[in-house]
């Protein structure tokens, strides 16, 4: 893979005695989406977490943009986290975190950008509404939303279609086809092989935090998906 943002050898993260992620490698170029699937405990949160810089590993390497990360690791403002955790403020309204999070990354014309990203969203109406108002779907709308306050060159998505009705699953959709076609790179993990075909160019199976398999041909991905999620291709 040519020139690749993020690299990753001999990935590993102990929490315990426990190997969360056992010697993963992968690598990921612009413009690219990945979908990852797994069981639960498979290690794709960890994964995640580590690529963002917000816990440590332990032992192998690990590279953004061409810059070797240091074990200890440390947020980059470039890559965007979209998890389980929304990272939004309850007591504040959406307006108010969406400008908060372009203040902290610096971005020019805060309150214009942050009515932008509502309104991309579909959040337009509700930006002074406060958030801890929200039902789980607008939450994960927002979480997005504050995704757009940043200029990021990888985005990382934890499940993002939880809680989504169908318009919001389009909304997804169709940032993320913004954003690959803007050069950002997109590491998303799934429960759904149908959400992986509608949105990334390659497919990875996790297991025991490593990749069992990985795939750019569409082709194979139901049959090895079936093979390696034990027959459910729902399921992850």
């Amino acid at each position: 893979m040519p020139n690749p943002v993020l690299s990753a050898e001999g990935l590993i993260r102990m929490e315990g005695d426990l190997r969360t992620l056992n010697g993963l490698d992968v690598s990921l170029s612009r413009g690219r989406v990945l979908a990852v699937m797994g069981s639960n405990g498979a290690g794709k949160t960890t994964l995640l977490y580590v690529v963002a810089g917000l816990l440590s590993y332990q032992a192998g390497s690990l590279w953004r943009r061409g810059s070797r990360i240091p074990k200890e690791n440390a947020p980059d403002p470039g890559v965007a986290l979209l998890s389980h955790q929304s990272f939004l403020y309850s007591h504040l309204s959406l307006g108010e975190n969406l400008i908060f999070y372009g203040r902290l990354y610096q971005v020019p014309d805060v309150s214009e950008r942050a009515r932008w990203a509502a309104h991309r969203v579909g959040l337009n109406w509700a930006i002074h509404d406060l958030v801890g108002t929200f039902s789980r779907g607008m939450r994960q709308r927002a979480g997005l939303a504050r995704l757009l306050m940043q200029d990021a060159w990888l985005w990382l998505l934890d499940e993002p279609e939880t809680g989504l009705d169908d318009e919001g699953r389009r909304c997804l959709e169709g940032l993320i086809h913004e954003q690959r076609d803007r050069g950002t790179a997109v590491l998303v993990t799934t429960h759904w092989l149908d959400e992986a075909m509608r949105l990334a160019d390659a497919l990875a199976v996790l297991k025991a935090g490593r990749f069992l398999w990985w795939s750019q041909d569409r082709s194979h991905w139901p049959m090895m998906a079936r093979r390696h999620l034990g027959g459910r291709e729902d399921h992850a």
